[in-house]
């Protein structure tokens, strides 16, 4: 679902303005060079002398040579007045569409809209998660969840994000000896054949085994830009997060978290926004850190007084 924005409206429908004035501002200069071009030649053409006596070849040069240097000059500025000022100009009417829009809303979407909710979603595409974390840069991603499908699409992300772009990773699971919260998630799911204890264990360890395994991966010095940890008590909400915007997915009865109902929150300022990273924060403060995560730090011959150093690190940020 598209956030119904000036960007989304305004700038789409006058996108082909921008493509089209652009393109005049080539082809002026286009026509300005072969116009330069042909002035040349027509200067050659003098020297044989053959028409000179019927045409006043001094003045077509000039003309055509003050004719190219125009419209060369006009296709420049038209470019660059493209490139440099259109995208101000976007911002100075959209500062001025979403006064307007604002100030005709009624008061039921300005409440939602102060309280930092965005957007709306059927279902969290991983495939498009993916593709987000691929762009950030030095940000700390947070994650609660009881365990991630598909997390085989954001690991390659993950990676890179670690290792070349200092983003840190906070994730939390569902520890799978929870019977107690697994078995209330069983009830909650319990028209979907599929959706037994057992499974949900498996989907929950074979998450561990690929976020332990990109370790792997990681530079060593940077094992601790990667954390698991593994929380007891059944949660009310998944978390995605990172920057100031968190998607927020609720556990209903016969729907996965990522399949219905993902809020968007944005804006750090707002007080929804502020709640719910004070919830992560609380959540990550009382949750362990991963017996399998532990386990592969020390095969990496990681020490104890690093994986103490891990244990208390905070998630602030």
């Amino acid at each position: 679902m598209r956030n119904i924005s000036f960007k989304n409206v305004f700038s789409e429908r006058n996108r082909k303005i921008l493509f089209g004035s652009t393109k005049l501002g080539i082809v002026a200069i286009l026509i300005g060079f072969i116009a330069s071009i042909c002035s040349e030649l027509i200067a050659d053409l003098i020297l044989f002398g053959t028409l000179e006596k019927y045409i006043n070849f001094d003045k077509v040069v000039l003309v055509i040579e003050n004719l190219s240097a125009t419209l060369f000059s006009i296709g420049l500025l038209s470019i660059l007045f493209n490139t440099f000022q259109y995208a101000k100009f976007l911002n100075l009417v959209e500062t001025r569409f979403n006064e307007i829009v604002n100030k005709e809303l009624p008061p039921e979407i300005k409440n939602i809209k102060n309280q930092g909710i965005t957007d709306i979603y059927d279902n969290l595409d991983t495939n498009i998660l993916g593709k987000r974390l691929w762009k950030i840069r030095d940000r700390r991603v947070k994650v609660l969840k009881i365990w991630m499908p598909n997390i085989e699409s954001i690991c390659p992300a993950i990676i890179d994000a670690v290792n070349n772009r200092g983003c840190r990773f906070h994730v939390m699971l569902l520890d799978p000896i929870s019977q107690g919260a697994i078995d209330a998630r069983v009830e909650s799911l319990k028209d979907s054949d599929s959706m037994t204890s057992n499974y949900i264990k498996e989907q929950i360890r074979l998450n561990e085994e690929r976020i332990v395994g990109l370790l792997d991966h990681i530079d060593e010095d940077k094992y601790d830009q990667l954390i698991l940890k593994s929380f007891t008590s059944f949660v009310s909400v998944s978390l995605f997060g990172f920057g100031d915007t968190y998607w927020v997915g609720l556990y209903l009865r016969n729907r996965l978290a990522t399949n219905g109902m993902i809020f968007k929150f944005e804006s750090a300022h707002k007080p929804r926004f502020g709640e719910i990273d004070r919830h992560f924060k609380t959540e990550w403060k009382e949750a362990k850190l991963n017996e399998l995560y532990i386990k592969k730090l020390k095969s990496l011959n990681v020490s104890e007084s690093s994986i103490e150093k891990i244990r208390k690190l905070e998630c602030n940020g």
